[in-house]
């Protein structure tokens, strides 16, 4: 109570003698919740004048950009909420018409990125020059970075989605056009189509030529809408390229096992990167991935392994080697297997040279990813490289 009295006393003296809510708010530095409510309806609107004009007022006022920030996260919470489960909105607070109003007009996907990136924005903000610039940036990043295409869809009670996809594209007019006037008007819906059932009946005389807007109705019924050029930002080129680069080396790796090798085309070098075909498995398989085929005299195979590789190596693998290659090439063939030291590339160091390059591969194109650019630079994100596997192997 002593506390309160002092307080009271102390508002008194701020407001010269009168006691009202705008000066113990100032003299509190508390934050007007219409000033929140009012950067939420820009950043809906998209209007960043807006945003800085009323982040212009509050920094009249003196307030802490900090506390704003968590305001307005404490904002955008209740309308997820909201959103979620209408009827736990908690009415007894002041701005609670506020926040139904706002959860009805803002698309749910919208307020968790604004939400995400205000988190983000509250760990950034001790390093920027002063508060509010570093609360300026993070307002202007939502609106900068706002998923284009997606919180523009109108909403319609009776067509549904079929309704929403014909909006996107009325007749005679351009993609490019049409994300232009929705980012202008985004809750305007746009003019449905003519009909086109009988524009798609044969027609009664095939010699004359269909009006230029009979085509173009004709073509938005039958083919789909094209999305906004502005979504189509978010599928560069690179990430065609990379899957293409991907396929073809899955297709190459594919190719070499599948072969089936005749004896007059037994090289060194096509034992080495046909290993897989010759049908070894187990503890065989792993012993000869270390031998190199020297030379082919006749029917003699003439092979050498390193020592150290030989340890394992014993008779009983020699006899089993000279089988399997006699049962592969459908002939009786002698095998002589010399330990030495080798200066050739083995089959073991083959394939993993080949994987290590397909790792490498794997790892740039995921680096060059636009997308996860845009998540490292906007949320510090850190690839595990570690992580990185082909598709196969997911």
């Amino acid at each position: 109570m002593r506390d309160a009295l002092s307080l009271t006393d102390q508002a008194i003296a701020f407001g010269g003698g009168k006691l009202g809510s705008a000066d113990v708010e100032a003299m509190l530095g508390s934050i007007d919740h219409s000033a929140i409510n009012n950067l939420a309806s820009a950043l809906y609107g998209n209007d960043a004048p807006g945003v800085l004009q009323e982040i212009a007022r509050l920094a009249e006022q003196g307030v802490d950009f900090a506390g704003v920030l968590a305001d307005l996260l404490s904002f955008l919470h209740r309308v997820a909420i909201a959103q979620a489960v209408p009827d736990a909105v908690d009415l007894t607070l002041p701005d609670s018409e506020a926040v139904k109003n706002l959860a009805a007009q803002l698309p749910p996907e919208d307020v968790q990125y604004f939400y995400q990136v205000g988190l983000a924005g509250r760990r950034d903000l001790p390093l920027a020059p002063d508060l509010r610039s570093g609360f300026e940036m993070v307002l202007l990043r939502m609106l900068a970075f706002r998923p284009a295409g997606v919180h523009q869809l109108p909403r319609s009670p009776e067509g549904g989605a079929a309704t929403a996809k014909k909006s996107l594209a009325p007749t005679g007019a351009k993609p490019s056009a049409v994300a232009a006037e929705q980012s202008a008007q985004p809750r305007a819906v746009a003019p449905e189509p003519a009909p086109t059932a009988q524009a798609s009946k044969p027609q009664p005389e095939p010699k004359r030529e269909p009006s230029t807007q009979a085509s173009l109705n004709h073509e938005s019924a039958t083919a789909p809408a094209e999305p906004p050029a502005a979504a189509k930002v978010i599928q560069p080129q690179v990430v065609e390229t990379q899957s293409v680069e991907t396929a073809q080396i899955s297709r190459d790796d594919s190719s070499v096992i599948a072969t089936v090798v005749s004896f007059d085309e037994l090289t060194a070098t096509v034992w080495r990167e046909q290993f897989d075909s010759f049908g070894l498995a187990g503890l065989l398989r792993s012993i000869c991935s270390h031998c190199v085929l020297q030379r082919v005299s006749g029917d003699r195979l003439a092979f050498q392994i390193a020592p150290e590789n030989a340890h394992l190596l014993n008779e009983a693998h020699h006899e089993r080697f000279e089988k399997a290659l006699s049962t592969y090439f459908d002939r009786p063939l002698k095998v002589d297997i010399e330990q030495t030291a080798i200066d050739q590339e083995t089959p073991a160091e083959y394939q993993a040279r080949r994987q290590a390059e397909h790792q490498e591969l794997l790892r740039q194109l995921i680096h060059a990813d636009p997308n996860v650019q845009l998540l490292v630079q906007e949320f510090q994100a850190v690839i595990d490289d570690n992580s990185i596997r082909p598709a196969a192997d997911s």
